[in-house]
């Protein structure tokens, strides 16, 4: 049995491939609601296949549930500290857990011998689902799987002491992660190589059975270009930015749709942009970059979305990935001088129009 933990609908969609390839094999798919404010009623579970069952859930609800009380408060401090528990300690809470809590009705043998898939596994509530397993693996959660954190002062210090040259964190570094799957094993950090695996679960035929009916996506949207949006830091700048890349696309006579991120308030952007079409949040990006008939350019400041399409899709950042440790540098300069954008997406339809001419 398979257990997967999601936080995004991006994560959503991929659990939901994984699990369609394991026919033989009970697989639990556990959503978190609100954290991108998803409402489960714009799902249809009625359409996958039987061995696939999906769980909604909310966190201030789980948290109710497991953290009162003196146990509560226990299983609290336990969990942030990533202590490994004893075998009998761990079917107790994973009885606590997805039994009492998730109400998912799971046998202990079942939940003994299950496999837990996390996307982040820093978030409270992975560290929380990984108390109930001796190990665990990972699924690409974006960026943050190839680029990685710098540490902070005492990890650096940490680090130090105990002899390591280790400068940076990444998800599943942890000893207790036994694989990461990717959508671009190659570009995975070499201090996590022999862990990475190639995501293998991403095909046509699973989105067309199964991912479409489930999204309930019955839009025929067909844009040359869709600008992905991300909640930034910086929003005092990124709408600006947004305006510059929708008005570059209309001057090189691309047709343009907004795909707002699922944390974002969607009337920022209704305000913004009233005559650009805006597509549904909820949806996977990656679910309409399949569904177009022509391939799909991907705009950005610097999101990962579209990341492993790069087959349907072409993605091109204002950013690009090896600027990001300077993106606070970049952010100030633009303040100063908004033109500066203007160089870079001159370079990004440039290149946007050269691979067109090839096709």
């Amino acid at each position: 049995m398979n257990i997967f933990l999601c936080s995004t609908v991006r994560h959503l969609l991929f659990s939901l491939l994984k699990a369609i390839k394991q026919p033989d094999e009970k697989n639990i798919v556990c959503m978190i609601c609100d954290q991108q404010n998803i409402d489960k009623n714009n799902f249809d579970v009625s359409c996958l296949p039987r061995n696939i069952e999906v769980v909604f859930f909310n966190r201030s609800d789980l948290r109710k549930k497991i953290y009162s009380g003196f146990q509560g408060n226990l299983i609290k401090l336990i969990a942030n500290y990533k202590i490994t528990l004893t075998s009998i300690l761990q079917k107790k809470i994973a009885d606590l857990v997805f039994n009492q809590a998730l109400a998912v009705n799971l046998t202990i043998d079942e939940l003994s011998s299950a496999k837990l898939y996390l996307y982040n596994d820093r978030n409270k509530v992975s560290r929380l689902f990984r108390l109930a397993f001796d190990d665990y693996h990972l699924i690409d959660e974006g960026l943050g799987n190839y680029s990685g954190k710098p540490l902070k002062a005492y990890e650096k210090l940490i680090s130090f002491i105990s002899g390591s040259k280790k400068q940076k964190r990444f998800f599943g570094d942890d000893e207790r992660c036994k694989s990461i799957s990717l959508v671009n094993a190659k570009k995975a950090p070499g201090a996590l190589k022999d862990k990475v695996k190639q995501i293998d679960f991403i095909n046509t035929e699973s989105i067309n059975d199964y991912c479409y009916d489930f999204f309930k996506i019955s839009t025929d949207i067909q844009p040359q270009c869709v600008l992905a949006t991300q909640p930034l830091e910086s929003s005092d700048i990124d709408m600006a930015i947004y305006k510059k890349i929708i008005l570059a696309c209309q001057k090189n006579n691309f047709t343009v749709a907004i795909k707002p991120h699922p944390r974002e308030d969607i009337s920022r952007y209704l305000t913004e942009f009233p005559g650009i079409l805006l597509i549904e949040s909820k949806i996977p990006l990656e679910l309409l970059i399949f569904k177009a008939n022509q391939n799909i350019n991907i705009l950005s400041i610097y999101s990962s979305a579209g990341l492993g399409f790069e087959d349907y899709s072409t993605s091109l950042k204002v950013i690009e990935d090896n600027e990001l440790e300077n993106i606070n540098v970049l952010f100030s300069q633009w303040r100063k001088d908004l033109n500066l954008v203007d160089s870079r997406l001159d370079r990004l339809f440039i290149k946007l129009n050269k691979q067109l001419d090839i096709l």
